[in-house]
């Protein structure tokens, strides 16, 4: 495994301990926190080994949470992790560095659901997991590690996630309010609300927790997730958004729900509703899809080249184009040549921001546009089946 190391500032006392593990002492006992609380069955070094109230936490300390169990660790520099059930985490690696009077270090989350919650102004930190890295500084997020995925819902401050080399993910902002998914594959989702397993791990944490005296703080963002409930086989709808200002883009494999963004572009978003009306892009495919770029269609020639025949002045501004962003396309060389064609952000692009329009974002279904056949032109390219205002659509 690669050894992965970021900053984390501490106090004094901290500094010290951990200086020693450089200039001798025996590493495996030096202390750099402790288990705060202790629900069922928590174990330290060995699987026979069982923690309590107050235990020390040691460099390359290993923890492994029991079933219906649940543990908090408070760490010297007062960040604190809260650990649910069948999780198993590695205190990895903390070095001192002298001369920059940091501490670099990261923490492996094997397996299960964290909440990780530190103040303002600490130094960096990496929590390493089987698909992915989160890096961190003075934020509060949850995150739920399996061998095959990755997700992470953060309620302050943002975090940076990084998955495998080639993947969709290398790098990610996920800031407040958002929660990303990453799978073995290196495709991403985000979305506004965490996923069912998320909030099950939450609401288990929450109960043990109660069980020792302790309250877990409440997030937003599983509010989200209740009003975004609906029955098996329901169509997506939108939380908090007027069913004129979405776009219903229809896929065989599902339905992608598009934001529309009049305060950024009026003059597109009042194009792309005149074209859905009309029926334009029904029918219409995903000429060209690069995994590591956009999936872009809206040209009935399927060459790039064509459209509908009307320009439209470029509306440019430096709202960043992140995963999920959609935004027009035009002749590099002509900043008000868009016309009907549009793509649809796979990863963050933000080498497009004041030169491109943005006109959207997807909020609903976004696995949906990652799962369009790749290429330019794809071997069987997927087609729209259809786009309108979801006050209008089928």
């Amino acid at each position: 495994m690669r050894r992965a190391v970021c900053r984390l500032s501490g106090y004094s006392a901290m500094l010290a301990v951990l200086a020693s593990m450089l200039f001798g002492g025996p590493a495996l006992a030096q202390r750099v926190g402790e288990a705060e609380t202790v629900v069922g069955s928590v174990y330290g070094q060995s699987i026979g080994k069982t923690m309590k109230t107050g235990a020390a936490i040691n460099f390359r300390q290993k923890m492994r949470v029991g079933d219906n169990s649940a543990a908090g660790v408070l760490f010297i520099d007062d960040t604190r992790l809260s650990l649910g059930a069948r999780t198993t985490i590695v205190i990895d690696e903390f070095v001192y560095k002298p001369d920059r009077g940091v501490v670099r270090g990261s923490i492996n989350l094997v397996r299960g659901f964290m909440r990780f919650a530190s103040k303002k102004g600490v130094g960096a930190l990496k929590i390493k997991t089987p698909i992915g890295s989160i890096g961190i500084r003075g934020t509060v997020f949850d995150a739920l590690a399996t061998a095959n995925g990755l997700e992470v819902a953060v309620h302050e401050g943002s975090v940076q996630v990084s998955g495998p080399s080639g993947s969709q993910a290398v790098v990610q902002t996920v800031r407040a309010g958002e929660v990303l998914r990453l799978d073995g594959g290196g495709r991403l989702e985000r979305s506004d609300s965490p996923s069912q397993e998320m909030a099950a791990g939450v609401a288990a944490l929450s109960a043990s927790f109660a069980k020792a005296g302790r309250r877990l703080k409440s997030q937003p963002l599983y509010a989200n997730l209740q009003r975004n409930k609906r029955k098996p086989g329901a169509k997506a709808k939108p939380a908090n958004r007027a069913p004129d200002n979405v776009l219903a883009l229809d896929l065989k494999s599902g339905r992608v729900l598009i934001e529309l963004l009049g305060e950024l572009a009026p003059n597109h978003v009042a194009r792309i509703k005149a074209l859905a009306a009309k029926g334009f892009y029904d029918g219409l495919s995903f000429f060209s899809v690069k995994s590591d770029f956009a999936a872009i269609t809206g040209d009935p020639t399927d060459t790039g080249k064509g459209g509908s025949g009307w320009k439209i002045v470029g509306e440019f501004s430096r709202t960043p184009f992140v995963a999920g962003s959609v935004g027009m396309i035009r002749d590099r060389n002509d900043p008000n040549s868009a016309d009907s064609q549009f793509f649809i952000a796979y990863k963050d692009l933000p080498q497009l921001a004041g030169k491109y329009t943005k006109w959207g974002r997807v909020f609903s279904g976004m696995e949906h546009v990652r799962g369009l056949a790749q290429g330019r032109p794809p071997r069987v390219a997927d087609k729209i089946i259809s786009l309108r205002l979801l006050s209008q659509a089928p």
